[in-house]
């Protein structure tokens, strides 16, 4: 959806379609819940603030910002999840491919914030 924050957009998608897939232990519901609540609030700002920019910039970086506190809430609860032996998969320099692919999308957030 490149009306709609362009890649940005796309790799919040992206994460939260593999965290909806990868988080199905039971066990964990908590965490699992926490997780896609605070993951699918990164898209969502980014479009809500990107259907109002025409009314308010302000308005448009004050959702990009909801947008990476939301980011930082998702690695807090991965986080979480190792520290309960619930580790996820396909680690990377001591990270998941998600949290790498997260931190990239907090990354973008500060520099157009």
């Amino acid at each position: 959806m490149t009306d709609l924050g362009g890649n940005l957009y796309d790799k919040a998608n992206k994460a939260y379609q593999v965290i909806f897939k990868e988080l199905n232990d039971k066990s964990a519901w908590v965490h699992q819940k926490q997780c896609l609540d605070s993951l699918g609030s990164i898209p969502t700002s980014i479009a809500e603030g990107t259907g109002r920019k025409l009314k308010s910039v302000k308005y448009y970086q004050h959702s990009l910002l909801i947008a990476r506190g939301a980011a930082y809430e998702t690695l807090a609860w991965l986080d979480c999840r190792r520290e309960f032996g619930q580790e996820t998969t396909n680690l990377l320099f001591g990270r998941t491919v998600l949290e790498h692919l997260i931190l990239d999308i907090t990354e973008e957030l500060m520099e157009i914030s």
